[in-house]
C-alpha cells in the first residue's frame, strides 16, 4: 500500500442525537451488570484487484499488525493504563493455557473444563471497557454487508446489499472528515457447506476458497470499496470467536442443556411448533416446513450448549426504543413483535458427529459452535483488526442486511453483545429480496441471475445505477433485463448524456468553458431559467436527506427531475438560435446554468456510480478537492478553464457516456 492508501478515509458521523440517549446512559441500560460482565477487546491475563476507484481514496485498510494497546484496569473504568508492551494475551492471540484435547466425558466434566479454561483467562479487569468509551469527534463510521453463505454462487442480491452499503460508505466518506470502514466478506462454516463440499467431491476449504474468490470476484467487479474482506476460516477470527466464547460461559450466559424441537437445515436454526406448518407435497405426503422460509424441517434431540436468550430480552427492548434503531419501520414492528413473545433460550452448538466444518467449542471438541454465533462474530474481528491497525475503536457498526437474517441481526446478535458487556450495532438497515419477473429468484426455476452477466451487458455502472434506482428497502425488488436496459438507456445514456452533448458541442461551446454570469443574468432566461436556478439549489440538501436514510431511489429521481429539466431548459430556449441571433446574455446564461447541473449532478451521483462520476468530472476539469459535498452549490462567477491536458468536457466523456447506449436484439425489440 501507498503512504496515500494508508490515510484515513473521513466522515462526519457524530449522530449521538440518533440514540436519545448520552454513552453513559447506553452503558446503564444495555449492561445488565457491570461487575461481572467483561470486555472482549481487553487482553487476559497470562495465565489471539482490480482497480475501481472513485478518485483518489484513503481506505483504511486494516491488518494484522501488533500494537500497543492502552488498558483500564482496577475499578477506574474510565482511566486509561498505558503499557509499554503488547498484552501476553492479546483478543486474537491463542491462549498460553487451554484444554486442547477436551478429555473426559462431555456433559458435566468437560463443562467444568470449559469453565476453568475462561476463569484461567479471565480479564485483567471486571469493569467494562467499550470499544468506545465516548464519542470522539473523529470516530469512525462502521459500516457492514452481512457475509455472504458460500454454499451458492453469488447473485444479484448480494451485491445489492454489497451496493447500499458502499453507496453510503462513499455518500459518508463525501459529507464528512472522520475514517469509514465498510466490511464485508464470505461465511464459510456449517452443515450446508459440510454437505456442498461433499457433493462437489472437494475439501470443505477447497470448496470454500472457491466460493469465496467468485464473491470477491462479484463484489470487486460492482466497484465496492471496502476496508476489510473477512472470511470466516482466518485464523485470527477463530480465535475471537473461541475468546467470545469463554467470555460469555464466565458471564453465565452459556449453560450445558438438552433441546429437543424442529430444525431447519437449510436456515441452519432451531424452530418451535408454533414457527412451522405442515405443506401437502406435489407426491401426497405431508411435510413439516419453517413458516418463515418454507423449507423442510427435521426433529432433533440432542445435548448441546444453551444460551440465555431469555435474560435479554428486557435489554434488546431498551435497545429497540433507545433511537430509530432498525429501520423501515415494518422490520422495527416485525422485531418488536417477535419480542412480546416469549423468547426460549438458544442453542448454540451442535454435536461435532453431526458438524465438524466449523470452530470447535474451546474446551470441548465433542461440540462445535454455532454457525450463525461464528458468523455474526465477524463484525468484531474487523473491528479489532482495525483497531490493531489504526489504534482507533470502531465500535458499534451499522449493518446493513436482507430481511432473511433479521432475527439473527435484531434478536440474536445484540443478545449476545449485551451478554458480554458490549454496545448493541448502532443501527440496522433492512431491505426487501429481489424477484426475477415477478417471480421467486432460485435454482430450481433456473432464474437466479448472475452479477457478472448484467455487468457484461451494461457495465458495472450500468448494474450499480439500476440496483439503487429500482431497490425500495421496504418491499421486495422486481428485476427484469428488459427494463434494465431500458432505465440506464434513458436516463444515463439519453439524459445525462443528451444533456452533456449539447452543452459541450462543438458548435455551442468550441473553447470548452463554463461562461461567466450574474445572477441577473438568469432572468434573460425567463421563468424556466429561474426555475431551474432553484431546483438546482434545492437539490443538493434533499439528496443529501435521502442518502443518509439509505433511500437512494429518491436521492436518484431528484437528480433526474434536475436533468430532465435542464435538457426541457435547452430545448425550449434553443440555444443554438440564441447564439446565431446575437443574445449573448440569455445564451451564457443557459449554457452555465447547464453545465452547472452536469457538475453538481456529477458530484452527487459519486455514490451511485463511482467511476462514471469520476470519468464525468475529470472531463470537465473539476479538481479531486471540490469534489465533496461542500461543493454542491452553484457557483456565479469568473469562468474557469480546465487544465491544459484535460479538455473541458472532451470528445472522451461524450464517447464513453454514449458507450453505455445498448442495444440487445434478443432483449429489445
Amino acid at each position: 500500500m501507498t503512504t496515500a492508501e494508508e490515510e484515513n478515509w473521513k466522515v462526519d458521523c457524530s449522530d449521538e442525537e440518533n440514540y436519545g440517549l448520552t454513552y453513559s446512559e447506553m452503558l446503564q441500560q444495555w449492561v445488565p451488570d457491570p461487575e461481572t460482565t467483561c470486555n472482549l477487546f481487553e487482553s487476559y491475563s497470562e495465565d489471539n484487484t482490480k482497480d475501481c476507484s472513485l478518485f483518489t481514496f484513503n481506505w483504511i485498510c486494516p491488518g494484522r499488525k501488533e500494537v500497543k494497546q492502552a488498558e483500564i484496569s482496577g475499578d477506574n473504568a474510565g482511566e486509561e493504563q498505558k503499557t509499554e508492551e503488547k498484552s501476553d494475551f492479546d483478543f486474537w492471540d491463542e491462549p498460553k493455557e487451554a484444554n486442547k484435547n477436551g478429555a473426559g466425558p462431555r456433559r458435566g466434566k468437560n463443562f467444568q473444563n470449559v469453565q476453568r479454561l475462561c476463569r484461567k483467562n479471565a480479564l485483567l479487569s471486571s469493569s467494562i471497557k467499550h470499544l468506545s468509551s465516548s464519542k470522539a469527534a473523529d470516530e469512525p463510521y462502521f459500516i457492514t454487508t452481512p457475509i455472504f453463505y458460500v454454499n451458492a454462487d453469488p447473485h444479484i442480491g448480494h451485491v445489492y446489499t454489497a451496493v447500499i452499503a458502499d453507496a453510503t460508505a462513499r455518500f459518508h466518506h463525501l459529507c464528512g472528515s472522520s475514517p469509514v470502514i465498510l466490511s464485508t466478506g464470505t461465511d464459510e462454516h456449517g452443515l450446508k457447506i459440510q454437505q456442498a463440499a461433499a457433493k462437489a467431491n472437494q475439501t470443505p476449504i477447497n470448496f470454500c476458497n472457491n466460493i469465496s474468490q467468485l464473491f470477491r470476484q462479484a463484489i470487486d467487479d460492482s466497484e465496492i470499496k471496502y476496508s476489510d474482506f473477512i472470511r470466516t476460516t482466518d485464523s485470527d477470527h477463530r480465535t475471537v470467536v473461541e475468546n467470545f466464547w469463554r467470555t460469555l460461559v464466565e458471564t453465565g450466559y452459556i449453560y450445558e442443556g438438552k433441546y429437543e424441537g424442529w430444525y431447519c437445515i437449510a436456515d441452519e436454526m432451531f424452530l418451535a411448533e408454533d414457527q412451522t406448518k405442515i405443506i401437502k407435497l406435489p407426491n401426497g405426503q405431508d411435510q413439516r416446513v419453517s413458516i418463515e422460509s418454507n423449507r423442510p424441517v427435521e426433529w432433533f434431540s440432542e445435548e448441546n450448549y444453551m444460551f440465555k436468550l431469555s435474560k435479554c430480552r428486557n435489554d434488546l427492548n431498551k435497545w429497540l426504543e433507545s433511537g430509530p434503531v432498525v429501520e423501515p419501520v415494518k422490520y422495527y414492528n416485525l422485531l418488536k413483535s417477535w419480542l412480546d413473545q416469549e423468547q426460549p433460550d438458544l442453542s448454540v452448538s451442535r454435536p461435532s458427529s453431526r458438524l465438524d466444518w466449523g470452530i470447535p467449542v474451546p474446551g470441548d471438541p465433542s461440540q462445535t459452535i454455532y454457525v450463525w454465533m461464528d458468523a455474526l462474530l465477524n463484525y468484531l474481528t474487523v473491528a479489532q483488526r482495525t483497531k490493531a491497525s489504526t489504534n482507533k475503536s470502531v465500535w458499534s457498526p451499522v449493518h446493513v442486511i436482507g430481511k432473511d437474517i433479521l432475527k439473527f441481526h435484531g434478536i440474536y446478535w445484540p443478545a449476545f453483545l449485551i451478554a458480554a458487556g458490549l454496545q448493541p450495532p448502532k443501527a440496522l438497515r433492512v431491505h426487501g429480496h429481489w424477484l426475477v419477473d415477478n417471480d421467486k429468484m432460485s435454482k430450481t426455476l433456473g432464474n437466479v441471475v448472475s452479477p457478472h452477466t448484467c455487468i457484461d451487458l451494461v457495465t458495472a455502472t450500468g448494474l450499480r445505477y439500476f440496483l439503487l434506482h429500482e431497490g425500495v428497502p421496504d418491499r421486495d425488488g422486481n428485476f427484469s433485463f428488459v427494463r434494465m436496459v431500458r432505465i440506464v438507456n434513458a436516463e444515463l445514456a439519453d439524459g445525462m448524456g443528451n444533456l452533456v452533448n449539447r452543452c459541450c458541442g462543438k458548435s455551442l461551446n468550441p473553447l470548452k468553458i463554463r461562461p461567466s454570469v450574474t445572477l441577473d443574468s438568469f432572468h434573460a432566461c425567463g421563468p424556466l431559467g429561474i426555475e431551474l436556478l432553484g431546483m438546482l439549489e434545492r437539490t443538493p440538501d434533499t439528496v443529501h436527506d435521502y442518502y443518509k436514510i439509505m433511500e437512494f431511489y429518491k436521492g436518484i429521481d431528484q437528480l433526474m427531475s434536475l436533468i430532465r429539466a435542464t435538457n426541457n431548459l435547452f430545448q425550449s430556449l434553443e440555444p443554438w438560435k440564441l447564439k446565431k441571433e446575437g443574445q449573448i446574455d440569455k445564451f451564457t446564461a443557459t449554457m452555465a446554468v447547464s453545465l452547472e447541473t452536469v457538475r453538481i449532478v456529477g458530484i452527487l451521483l459519486q455514490p451511485i456510480i463511482p467511476s462514471f462520476s469520476q470519468r464525468l468530472l475529470d472531463k470537465l476539469g473539476v479538481p479531486v478537492d471540490e469534489r465533496s459535498w461542500q461543493y454542491v452549490s452553484p457557483v456565479l462567477g469568473p469562468s474557469y478553464k480546465s487544465s491544459p491536458n484535460k479538455n473541458y468536457m472532451a470528445t472522451v466523456i461524450t464517447s464513453s457516456i454514449r458507450s453505455l447506449k445498448v442495444f440487445r436484439k434478443d432483449i429489445i425489440k
